[in-house]
């Protein structure tokens, strides 16, 4: 989360990309929804962790409880695949993203937000390997030292803009053109998602990937 402006009420604005290319532990944006969660105000809201930079950190930690939360600016990514034209006026990607204008707040770590915390952070885990946070050693007060931001979210403050999901826009002229579509190529390369051989951590012992087991199902699919 990179600050971009501070304006003369101190109120600093963020802007924060996203790209789904490769998915990583600590570079994730989740979308909480009602169906995966015990709580309301969950799913009324887009949560973000990761490691946050101190000048943003600093002001999200210093508003009071009169204060209003801070603007936010958030975008996410995805490219769905590599569009080869018919030149390369029409050569690139096509994709998929959404910004999202809002205000961010910094959640807790009082015994009020505990319980609401580690559901967040559940999701987050098991939303990459299922049934991941389970099989994690007894969590204890580390998932307090976890910064999460919470951003209120608005239909009305939310844009999403895409090109199509695979191939791309042609010159209208070219495509009339059947004498050059039938001497050049013009398609997609799409992009997969997929997961790699399962490589044992160096702190393990031989019969610790027995309990890796889980795992194994969800990387066939």
């Amino acid at each position: 989360m990179t600050p971009i402006s501070q304006n003369r009420s101190s109120t600093i604005s963020t802007f924060c990309t996203y790209h789904f290319l490769r998915k990583t532990p600590s570079t994730q944006l989740f979308v909480i929804s009602s169906a995966r969660s015990s709580h309301a105000a969950i799913a009324r809201s887009l949560v973000w962790y990761d490691h946050v930079q101190e000048p943003v950190l600093g002001r999200l930690k210093g508003i009071e409880k009169r204060d209003p939360d801070i603007p936010v600016s958030v975008a996410a990514s995805m490219v769905n695949s590599h569009y080869l034209g018919f030149s390369g006026f029409a050569t690139g990607f096509s994709f998929a993203n959404g910004v999202l204008n809002r205000t961010a707040s910094l959640m807790g770590v009082s015994k009020d937000h505990k319980v609401e915390r580690e559901d967040i952070m559940r999701y987050i885990v098991n939303s990459q390997i299922p049934d991941r946070w389970n099989c994690f050693r007894p969590i204890g007060t580390e998932v307090d030292y976890v910064s999460i931001i919470k951003i209120t979210t608005s239909v009305q403050k939310l844009h999403t803009h895409s090109l199509p999901k695979v191939l791309g826009l042609e010159v209208q002229n070219y495509v009339e053109d059947k004498k050059l579509c039938k001497e050049y190529w013009e398609g997609t390369i799409p992009f997969w998602e997929k997961f790699g051989q399962p490589i044992l951590g160096n702190d393990n012992l031989p019969e610790a990937g027995k309990s890796n087991s889980y795992s194994y199902p969800v990387l066939e699919t």
